[in-house]
């Protein structure tokens, strides 16, 4: 018993390192270049590769339609749930049985998606925007094949850190060798790093699972299998959907009542928060089979479970929050010029760190219980409120007020997830009504 736990602690720090790894790698690639990019007072190049970025990786959430969520789900049970009657020819049907039935949703979404693109890129009179959009959109078909879930569920999670890293790491390299580019080349050499990147990530994870012996097989899907992994992924979707949504209505607010050198600020300060807020996630993810398991078989006080199941994360949370918020202050008072302001901005997000990371754990509980309707729910409400206070802070046209509308969304999402949890008959009446 003693060396099983070992194993899966090993395991455990393993996938964290990779996750971190290359997640850091990723995001530090666009980091730096959009650091040189503002040294060098291009603000302009970095609002529209950021704008047109995060527009792309909304489409590729979209096209995911919560199968991440789900398929991970599914694993762990299926992983939880083995006999020895069960042989790995019938385990792993069962895996890419649930892989085959979400592809179907996938596909319909990506070529909405990629329509919707088409449209956007004939209508628009921005260059770099029309050219991104060209060239970036393939990658929206490609992560219709994406096999996140199956590894996550499957305590591979660092290969997901691995493969997910390229799509960034290419892209970031692309934005500082088109620092002098006109915009429809610049767009269009972006666009297709993207693309790249996530072909070689598709490809990646493909082969993790050969190498760990789940093979990639073609098991056909029946109709109530798509229609319940239909269902399953759309409710998955819905509670990450508002929260992608807020942020690029604040993009938009942004450039609206902050100007383009704004824009830029705000995105500059953001990613940092999201790539701390981000690397929680990906202990989270690390955890989420195992929160499955101990949920199932809990009787005790469920918040003190959740929290001591994730009790880590919570810890680097908290310590971030305050490293980026001293570090934030300490290059605001010690710069002059656009990065000076970039510390200012950056030290104003930092507590969204922290108040994130609960939220995370709280929602992603109610995931692992298989509550994807109390999880979306939870997350439109809180959204929907912090939308409408952005709009209403925007008006000072100051960044002040969309750092604050972020910590309240977080801190109504906090809120609303203790009183479900704390309802557990109400969360099986959704749970009955799925």
């Amino acid at each position: 018993m003693k060396a099983i736990f070992m194993r899966s602690g090993s395991r455990r720090l393993g996938n964290l390192i990779l996750l971190i790894g290359g997640y850091g790698l990723g995001q530090g690639t666009i980091f730096l270049a959009q650091t040189w990019l503002i040294s060098r007072g291009q603000l302009g190049l970095v609002a529209n590769f950021g704008v047109n970025f995060y527009i792309a990786t909304l489409a590729i959430m979209l096209v995911d339609f919560g199968s991440t969520a789900v398929l991970a789900r599914e694993t762990a049970a299926i992983q939880h749930a083995r006999t020895l009657e069960q042989t790995a020819v019938t385990r792993a049907t069962n895996l890419w049985s649930e892989f085959w039935a979400i592809v179907p949703s996938r596909v319909a979404m990506a070529v909405a998606v990629v329509a919707a693109g088409a449209i956007s890129a004939i209508l628009t009179a921005d260059p770099f925007a029309r050219a991104y959009a060209i060239w970036a959109w393939p990658a929206v078909a490609i992560w219709a094949f994406n096999a996140t879930g199956l590894l996550d569920g499957l305590r591979l999670s660092g290969m997901n850190g691995v493969a997910g890293a390229l799509p960034f790491i290419l892209s970031g390299v692309s934005l500082a060798l088109v620092a002098d580019q006109p915009p429809a080349v610049a767009g269009a050499l972006l666009g297709a790093a993207l693309s790249t990147g996530y072909l070689l990530a598709v490809t990646g994870q493909m082969l993790a699972l050969g190498r760990s012996g789940h093979a990639p097989r073609w098991v056909r899907p029946t109709r109530p299998t798509v229609i319940q992994s239909a269902r399953s992924g759309f409710a998955a979707l819905l509670a990450t959907l508002p929260g992608q949504i807020y942020f690029r209505f604040q993009i938009l607010l942004a450039g609206a009542f902050l100007g383009e050198a704004g824009v830029a600020l705000f995105l500059y300060a953001k990613q940092i928060v999201i790539g701390f807020a981000q690397l929680i996630g990906f202990l989270r993810r690390i955890e989420f089979p195992d929160l499955v398991s101990r949920l199932k078989g809990t009787h005790g006080p469920i918040l003190r479970e959740i929290m001591a199941a994730q009790r880590l994360g919570t810890v680097i949370a908290a310590a971030a929050s305050v490293l980026v918020l001293v570090v934030g202050l300490t290059v605001w008072l010690t710069t002059t010029g656009s990065i000076a302001e970039a510390g200012l901005a950056t030290a104003l997000f930092a507590p969204i760190i922290i108040t994130s990371g609960v939220m995370l754990s709280l929602t992603q509980a109610l995931t692992a219980q298989g509550n994807y309707h109390w999880t979306a729910l939870v997350m439109i409400m809180s959204s929907a409120i912090a939308a409408l206070l952005t709009f209403v802070f925007a008006f000072s046209r100051n960044i002040t007020g969309f750092a604050a509308a972020d910590a309240i969304a977080n801190l109504l999402a906090i809120t609303l997830a203790i009183w479900v949890l704390k309802h557990p008959a109400k969360s099986r009446i959704e749970v009955v009504a799925q």
